[in-house]
């Protein structure tokens, strides 16, 4: 009865992975142990599990867990920290090998089959890589870390994986839309986008002249193109806003000019 009581303490009860105290528990118990040992720590996020019912899930989770489990086997273990985001530790192995393993597992759960009644179901996954080493303090960081990746490697799309880096383009890349997204939010409201017409004449001859309408953000040095914000103007959702406030400065314009 006490071990029963031990495992449900210690196992998540759908994929019989190692929940995520005892996930914390063991990377603590390694990062005091007196002979540090390498450790990767791979954290793979799963998209799409809200889309489909719970017996389907329980079922695509127990194939995947036993993918985890087969790759951590003698290395290593597998965990659940979240509904939708699973660890893979890999202990004692050069970081490369590691690494290899640790991709080489992503790549068939990528891959995995899985059939609905609706038809074949693909796993929509990402993941990032952090490793321990003597300056890894706490847990809470090589977690943090490996989240961090996870992330960078969602912003590259779906089905790609990033190891973690003290800064990475695609971090910077994050945090620079993530700037602009503010800069839009503010000038939105307060007049910070304006509208430049720019008189063109066609290439074909007889045809009227006519007028082209460009959108410029208001800066401390000037005016900025859309090339700089563009991006972050599609990826976090602002392009009906945008398009909005164009409409609503253009039209009365055109009817000033009759």
């Amino acid at each position: 009865r006490h071990a029963a009581l031990a495992a449900q303490a210690t196992l998540d009860p759908v994929t019989g992975l190692v929940g995520r105290r005892e996930l914390q528990r063991r990377l603590h118990a390694g990062l005091v142990a007196p002979r540090r040992i390498p450790l990767l720590l791979a954290w793979i996020r799963v998209d799409g599990l809200p889309a489909i019912d719970a017996g389907a899930e329980a079922a695509l989770l127990a194939d995947f867990a036993a993918l985890l489990q087969q790759h951590a086997s003698g290395c290593g273990y597998a965990a659940r920290a979240a509904a939708d985001a699973f660890v893979l530790v890999l202990q004692d192995l050069p970081l490369a090998q590691a690494e290899r393993r640790a991709q080489d597992c992503f790549e068939q759960a990528v891959a995995l089959p899985f059939e609905l009644d609706e038809g074949p179901l693909a796993l929509a996954l990402n993941m990032g890589l952090a490793g321990a080493d003597v300056a890894t303090a706490s847990i809470e960081r090589l977690l943090g870390e490996a989240q961090q990746a996870c992330a960078a490697a969602q912003a590259l799309g779906r089905g790609r994986w990033q190891p973690h880096e003290a800064e990475t383009t695609v971090l910077s890349r994050m945090r620079d839309a993530a700037l602009w997204v503010r800069r839009i939010d503010e000038a939105l409201p307060t007049g910070g986008l304006v509208l430049y017409g720019q008189r063109a004449s066609p290439l074909v001859a007889g045809e009227p002249d006519y007028i082209e309408v460009l959108l410029r953000m208001r800066s401390a040095d000037g005016v900025v193109a859309p090339g700089e914000f563009a991006v972050a103007v599609e990826r976090y959702g602002q392009i009906a806003a945008m398009d909005r406030h164009i409409l609503q400065e253009l039209i009365p314009a055109l009817r000033r000019m009759g």
